[in-house]
């Protein structure tokens, strides 16, 4: 999973994301993690669903950057730094992926609705975790422009079913 994510950049996006892992080193590890174990819930919970525009793809990128947040700040201690780092990361990723503008910014709206979550699901275990972000993707709200982002600044949005 991680190498076939390695084998879509390009030298550029390798260099940068080799720059970023070298700036906060004890992140690495961490974010590589959660990465293969927020695959690893999407895929048993919704198959190959949750790379579409929907429920299933705001659930991912909720509980992506939960985890992420989550494992970092085991490694180095501190939620806020975790956070930010997981911001970083996560819009990095969004620059290099090949998507169209509404699905980008729903991407991007689904990371940050992640992050502002963790707050309230910190302590909780990996499965309370995943139960939390089911039923938040369940009311998540349906998207048809830039504009409808606005109307929902810590709801979980998608644009099909």
């Amino acid at each position: 999973m991680i190498w076939n994510l390695l084998k879509k950049l390009n030298v550029k996006q390798l260099i940068k994301l080799l720059a970023f892992f070298l700036r906060d080193p004890w992140y690495a590890i961490p974010t590589v993690s959660a990465t293969i174990k927020c695959m690893r819930i999407a895929n048993e919970k919704f198959g190959a669903t949750h790379h579409g525009n929907n429920q299933a793809n705001a659930f991912r990128h909720a509980l992506w950057n939960i985890l992420i947040i989550k494992q970092c700040s085991q490694w180095r201690k501190g939620a806020s730094k975790a956070t930010l780092w997981a911001k970083k990361i996560t819009e990095w990723h969004e620059k290099f992926s090949p998507n169209e503008p509404l699905e980008r910014d729903m991407d991007l709206h689904n990371n940050h609705v992640g992050r502002l979550l963790f707050s309230e699901i910190d302590t909780n275990t990996d499965e309370e975790i995943v139960i939390f972000i089911t039923e938040k993707a369940k009311n998540a709200q349906r998207i048809r422009n830039p504009k409808d982002i606005e109307k929902f600044p810590e709801t979980l949005i998608y644009i099909s079913e």
